[in-house]
């Protein structure tokens, strides 16, 4: 038995290590051909998507090797000192990929997906499958404090049944934001507060300075307005702040602001590539739901990097970083500081750009109060993580010190009131079920009636962005 679930384990590994750049363009190709594309379109949209992820890579790495360090120099500097240490994304899909879950992960969410699918359940076909291990991280979460693996596995389906949800209903506001139909964003830190992001929304507009008028006037106000909202222009200026703050040499601050600037410029470029490649594919999956599912619409879902290049994303996640700081300090229940995952913050944001229709105002607020939830999340499973991470056999480094880790990643709200609910004695398993057939119900109610009152999305008719 242990020779089958290790033989299991190093097929997913293997699938998992592929990452997005080759794994992607195959399931990409794969769905081209399925869905009627013929081999040689759907092969040059294939390679055209990885080519847009090596370069969303190329240009993320800009983030990390230069934020990365001067986030630790603004730690250090100020000597902000708590007793959890956020060690990143990456331990935390270290940690969920080596659990009980973890190993069974890909073909267990494929095969929830493709049932709800079937059932009608969702629109969303989940092809982030190197992001899975958000799924894993909560099952596993859901063991460890349970005791129990049917608890961790129920978790673990239901997070997938809601978060599949969370992509349905917001899929409308991402295709227009990007301009390109058929696809929606099931990555679960980007979602989890979607919900909350269409609420804030709808109250953001009974609000004088967040309405998006209020917005656009501001460009009205001259030539040094329109040069300092320049998203080059302030990614360079963004990037002097920071290198200031750190207490940076010039040669050094100047070398970090031309960095930021050239993300603003290259990570969009490097999302439209993937978009061109998604194009085909999303056009061959309407024809072919229109002609043999009874005009079904299903959506290609993927990672929330699509979102990353939009201007508004990028300039809230660099100034939600020393805004995340100081909130460490200051909420009540946080234990965590923020280091590893500080770079990551326009993952978590992603979707509030989508919904907020790229308002940077009000992604900016939705995104403080997301970073805070993370953080007193994360702290809550810290004891937990610490925990698995000790029974990985090293492939998670603690740090010197440290004496609780966690990440901002793991501050998940979802897998926060999914493990709450199993730990409810006996009626655990039956709470989890009913609270995610209630989101299925409403969010389906939602998913209908704005299809109801809204015309579909076109390349040709896709509203502009602000």
């Amino acid at each position: 038995m242990d020779q089958i679930v290790q033989s299991i384990l190093g097929i997913f590994s293997s699938i998992q290590n592929m990452g997005a750049v080759l794994f992607v363009p195959i399931v990409i190709f794969l769905v081209g051909i399925i869905f009627g594309l013929n081999w040689m379109k759907s092969s040059r949209a294939a390679i055209t998507v990885g080519i847009g992820f090596i370069g969303v890579n190329l240009a993320l790495t800009l983030v990390w090797d230069q934020l990365g360090p001067i986030t630790h120099a603004i730690v250090e500097r100020f000597g902000l000192r708590l007793e959890v240490l956020d060690t990143s994304w990456t331990s935390a899909a270290a940690v969920a990929f080596t659990g009980q879950v973890g190993v069974f992960i890909i073909p267990y969410v494929l095969l929830i997906n493709v049932i709800m699918i079937f059932l009608r359940l969702t629109k969303t076909m989940n092809i982030d499958i190197w992001n899975y291990w958000h799924f894993a991280l909560t099952g596993t979460l859901v063991t460890v404090m349970s005791d129990s693996t049917f608890l961790g596995f129920l978790a673990t389906a239901c997070h997938v049944v809601i978060v599949l949800q969370f992509a349905d209903i917001t899929a409308r506001n991402v295709q227009k934001e990007l301009n390109i139909p058929g696809i929606s964003i099931p990555h679960a830190n980007s979602v989890a507060l979607a919900p909350l992001y269409l609420f804030l929304d709808k109250l953001y507009d009974k609000i004088p300075f967040m309405k998006p008028s209020g917005e656009k006037a501001g460009n009205e106000h001259g030539a040094f307005w329109k040069w300092i909202s320049d998203p080059v222009i302030m990614g360079f200026l963004i990037g002097i702040v920071f290198g200031l703050v750190a207490d940076c040499p010039p040669l050094e601050t100047a070398t970090v602001a031309m960095s930021m600037a050239a993300l603003m410029l290259l990570l969009p470029r490097m999302v439209k590539v993937i978009m061109e490649g998604l194009l085909p594919i999303s056009q061959s999956v309407k024809k072919f739901a229109n002609e043999k599912m009874g005009r079904r619409v299903i959506y290609i879902g993927l990672d929330s990097a699509v979102i990353l290049g939009h201007p508004t994303t990028l300039t809230a996640s660099m100034m939600l970083i020393p805004i995340t700081l100081v909130l460490a300090f200051l909420l009540p229940g946080n234990r965590t500081i923020p280091v590893g995952d500080l770079v990551a913050i326009n993952f978590f944001i992603a979707v509030a750009t989508a919904v907020h229709k790229g308002s940077l105002r009000r992604t900016l607020v939705s995104g403080a109060i997301t970073t805070s939830v993370m953080l007193v999340v994360c702290s809550y499973f810290a004891p937990a993580f610490t925990q698995l991470a000790r029974q990985t056999g090293g492939m998670v480094q603690m740090a010197e010190g440290a004496i609780l880790i966690s990440a901002m990643a793991v501050g998940d709200l979802v897998a926060w009131v999914l493990e709450r609910l199993s730990s409810i004695p006996v009626a655990g398993a039956l709470l989890m079920v009913a609270v995610t057939a209630l989101v299925v119900m409403v969010c389906r109610s939602q998913d209908r009636s704005a299809n109801e009152e809204k015309e579909p999305i076109t390349p040709e008719h896709s509203p502009e962005r602000e």
